[in-house]
């Protein structure tokens, strides 16, 4: 299966895939966090917000109800997923 993934505002720059493989985390220059749905090539929800620079890197959790982004402002940021609620964030002293 091929999708076609672009980040509304530069550049893709991190991609992750859950362990059943069913959901894509993306990433990228536009400071927001997508969850693509494999199967259907389709956005699931809205966009996890609030992360100040590019996020660089991402993960989904093994159960994935957890989705944690890095950004090159330094930071880092845990989502509930089912909520699309922060719940954790982490900054690098300055």
């Amino acid at each position: 299966r091929q999708m076609c993934i672009r980040d509304s505002d530069g550049a893709v720059r991190a991609l992750a895939l859950s362990d059943d493989g069913r959901t894509l985390v993306v990433g990228g220059d536009d400071n927001l966090v997508e969850l693509w749905d494999v199967a259907r090539g389709t956005i699931i929800g809205a966009p996890l917000r609030g992360l100040g620079g590019a996020a660089t890197a991402v993960q989904i959790s093994d159960d994935g109800n957890s989705v944690l982004a890095g950004s090159d402002a330094g930071e880092c940021k845990v989502w509930n997923r089912n909520e699309y609620a922060e719940t954790v964030e982490f900054k690098a002293d300055a």
